[in-house]
């Protein structure tokens, strides 16, 4: 989903707002929303799916990969899903 997605850019009208930015980004306190279309509804509806994920350089480019627990490098990861509307075609 994110392959070829640089990052996000931040930018803040004040210094007391850079600054809470800043620490809100070192503390990981951010949160990624997705909305996506699918052919087909997952099952369970909703869930979460914990995989540590590793940072891969191919080349010039990086990737985050999915690893085993206990892999060198290996960074907690947590993305939990819900289906929020379905037809007899798939989900919507």
């Amino acid at each position: 989903l994110d392959r070829d997605t640089s990052g996000v850019i931040l930018a803040a009208k004040t210094k007391p707002a850079a600054g809470f930015l800043g620490k809100a980004l070192q503390m990981r306190r951010f949160r990624k929303q997705y909305l996506a279309l699918l052919s087909a509804a997952p099952e369970p509806a909703s869930g979460t799916i914990d995989a540590p994920l590793r940072r891969e350089e191919i080349g010039r480019e990086s990737y985050m990969r999915v690893v085993a627990f206990d892999a060198p490098g290996a960074q907690g990861s947590q993305s939990r899903y819900r289906t929020l509307a379905a037809n007899d075609r798939g989900a919507v």
